[in-house]
């Protein structure tokens, strides 16, 4: 497989994972680690296939975004959606802290396989145990501004490879009580400055390599997006039938499987 077709089968398996409960980025940093002579400045490669798919959360979440825009800049404090912003800025304060003060680290763990196996594992049982300890009680307007803060606490965790966003998200959203449709519309809405602020924070690596090149990553960032619409759509009916547990089966899998490549 040539190099160019190896950033499209990345993009396929970005757009998939990034949104089922897996971890893309560990799929992504064991992947790259079986192709010899693969390189990426930083994380730039991996960076972009996340704007790919946080474009797929706003075309999929479109009325929500289009509504939290328009309450941000009317700045309508009646509006229930005013509330939801700022419980968004709350939870994404624990992954701007973690992101900012140690990006030299997380990089780092892109270009090695040493955090996949407590990842996964960590990943796997939080999905199993979120199975175990449904209430499903609360709706959108019932998150309160702690529960925003523990859920994007866990999503800081997921800067780490192996450690899956949405399953992490999700998953303690459940513990705490949300239905599952709202933990995961939480979780994808949560998402937006988290991922949009790592992926823009890549950029910085541009200059580093060819025009050529730029091209092939900004293509694999489009077939990001396009499977990443589909792969949210899938995640979704997932929630509603109650089954993150055979998700986390597959990462305690994924966990075994790199635990023996060491």
């Amino acid at each position: 497989m040539g190099r160019f077709g190896f950033l499209i089968f990345l993009a396929v398996i970005q757009g998939l994972t990034e949104f089922l409960p897996v971890s893309s980025s560990g799929h992504l940093v064991l992947i790259q680690s079986f192709y010899r002579g693969f390189f990426q400045p930083g994380a730039l490669f991996d960076g972009i296939l996340h704007l790919g798919t946080l474009l797929a959360v706003i075309v999929a979440f479109w009325k929500d975004v289009v509504r939290l825009i328009r309450v941000f800049f009317k700045w309508d404090r009646k509006d229930p959606y005013f509330r939801v912003i700022w419980l968004i800025m709350t939870g994404s304060v624990p992954a701007a802290i973690v992101g900012l003060g140690w990006k030299d680290q997380i990089e780092a763990l892109f270009n090695s396989t040493s955090s996949l196996f407590p990842g996964w594992l960590f990943t796997g049982v939080i999905l199993i145990l979120s199975d175990f300890f449904r209430r499903e009680k609360k709706e959108m307007k019932d998150i309160t501004y702690l529960d925003a803060l523990i859920i994007g606490t866990f999503q800081a965790l997921a800067l780490v490879p192996g450690i899956s966003r949405s399953g992490s998200t999700i998953a303690s959203g459940i513990f705490l009580g949300l239905k599952g449709s709202v933990a995961a519309t939480f979780s994808f809405l949560l998402s937006l400055p988290a991922v949009g602020g790592a992926g823009l924070l890549e950029l910085r690596h541009v200059e580093e390599i060819s025009h050529s090149m730029l091209l092939e990553y900004v293509v694999a960032g489009l077939v990001a997006f396009v499977v990443g619409v589909f792969s949210i759509k899938i995640l979704l009916r997932v929630i509603r039938s109650r089954s993150l547990k055979w998700f986390g089966i597959y990462c305690l899998i994924l966990s075994l499987l790199t635990l023996l490549l060491r």
